[in-house]
Parts: structure tokens; C-alpha cells; sequence
């Protein structure tokens, strides 16, 4: 529910003293008339339906101070819509940076390091259930991206 992720986004922020960092993944691609996203050839069977359910959704007046929902919120993963998945963004301020736009600074504690989006994976895939993905080699390669980071000031 939006208004309840808004209201939790307000009330915890990003502390200073923790290593933010998120991943995106998308599993869809848009339409051919243009009338939303549809799931990938591949996509867990039983993500079909809500992939297709989130990448038509729209709400031009949600209400509760929240933007729009339109086409920017339909590419998902077939449980998430992958623009959630970058970092808190309803009734939050937080800042985030984009992996990719880093330009070799060094990553910062109490912001929110968007690392990239995962194209192909469905939600499944990322946790690791009935998948042919390399799971676990994503996950051995974030753990020691994690080892690798100095600790956080106190």
C-alpha cells in the first residue's frame, strides 16, 4: 500500500551510520499498443498475473500527498514495480546515488547506493526459488563486495 510505505518512509530515515545499498530487477518490457508492460517469455508462471496487474496500474490521484502512478511505475519484476527498488522515494528525502554515476567516490554510509537493475529476473529469480539464474553467484559477489567495505563511522 502506498500511503503506508509513505508513512513509514517518514517516519525512519536513513542513519548516518549505516551502508545503504539496493538492487533493482525487471522482468517485463513495454507492450506493443503501448498500454503498459507485459511479463518477459520466461517469467515464473505464477508472476504472470501480477506482472501484468502492475504494469498497467494507474491512479493519476492517489491522494495522500503521493505523485501520480503512471507508466514510470510499470516495469516490475512481477511482484515489485522496479522503480520502488531503488530507494525509498514515497514521503522520503533520503538521498540516493546511482552506482553507475558514482564517478569513483568512495561509497558514503546514510545515503542510498543504487547498484543497478537485474534485466530478466523475475522476483523468484532474485530470492532464488525455481530459477536457472546464477543466484548464488550474485549473492557470493555481494558478500564480498560487503566484507570489502571499511566500518561505518560509530
Amino acid at each position: 500500500q502506498p500511503a503506508g510505505a509513505a508513512a513509514l518512509n517518514r517516519r525512519y530515515p536513513a542513519l548516518e551510520s549505516v551502508y545503504y545499498f539496493s538492487w533493482a530487477s525487471n522482468d517485463s518490457y513495454p507492450g506493443l499498443l503501448g498500454d503498459g508492460t507485459v511479463p518477459r517469455p520466461g517469467t515464473n508462471p505464477a508472476l504472470i498475473l501480477p506482472a501484468f496487474y502492475i504494469g498497467s496500474f494507474e491512479d493519476p490521484n492517489p491522494g495522500y500527498g503521493l505523485p501520480p502512478f503512471e507508466d514510470s511505475w510499470w516495469p516490475n519484476d512481477g511482484i515489485v514495480n522496479t522503480r520502488s527498488m531503488t530507494a525509498p522515494q514515497l514521503g522520503r528525502a533520503d538521498p540516493w546515488v546511482s552506482w553507475a554515476e558514482r564517478n569513483s567516490r568512495p561509497i558514503e554510509t546514510g545515503i542510498w547506493n543504487f547498484m543497478g537493475t537485474r534485466e530478466g529476473w523475475d522476483h523468484l529469480d532474485v530470492v532464488g526459488l525455481q530459477t536457472r539464474k546464477d543466484f548464488m553467484g550474485f549473492y557470493h559477489r555481494l558478500a564480498q563486495q560487503l566484507a570489502a567495505l571499511p566500518a561505518p563511522p560509530p
